[in-house]
């Protein structure tokens, strides 16, 4: 049976049509965007040596959009061992706007960049949010992408401060 050139062309249309909708058809996650970001972050990490365990606990502060100016925090308990590894945690926002669960990884950088003299790490911390609850919910979608970098300083043998690296934000 021998076609028509216009059904042959028809047919290529459609087939080139579908094909330029398959990248639109990506899952919201692969296209997420942040929708918070912090212009401060203080965290301070104390180790406990006799249990092995280190506490790591965040403030995420001058946030925006509005509905979480106030900022957050966070604190996990987690084995030495992973402390520079992925934590999971969850974000409680400031004036009951709700809560956010996070996953982060942490890796610490060979050198310090441009972290101020006296720092003892430079960290990037990557990630993604999880499920929020509250006003949060409402800005803050699950699968949204976490990024950081702070530079950490040695306030003692068992306790860090650490703070983002200037002229950047914490955003998630």
């Amino acid at each position: 049976m021998h076609r028509s050139v216009p059904v042959r062309l028809l047919t290529l249309a459609v087939v080139a049509t579908a094909l330029t909708a398959v990248p639109f058809a990506l899952p919201a996650s692969a296209a997420a965007k942040p929708s918070v970001s912090c212009a401060k972050l203080v965290s301070t990490t104390s180790l406990n040596l006799t249990a092995q365990t280190g506490t790591v606990s965040s403030s995420f502060l001058t946030c925006t959009p509005a509905g979480l100016a106030a900022g957050g925090s966070d604190k996990v308990t987690t084995p030495l061992a992973k402390i520079t590894g992925t934590l999971s945690a969850k974000i409680t926002w400031n004036g009951g706007k709700g809560t956010t669960a996070v996953t982060e990884k942490f890796t610490s950088q060979k050198t310090i960049g441009k972290c101020p003299k006296g720092t003892k790490y430079l960290t990037l911390v990557t990630g993604t949010t999880g499920a929020s609850t509250g006003a949060a919910a409402k800005i803050i979608k699950s699968g949204e992408p976490i990024n950081g970098s702070i530079c950490t300083v040695a306030a003692t043998s068992t306790k860090y401060v650490s703070s983002l690296l200037k002229g950047t934000k914490f955003t998630l």
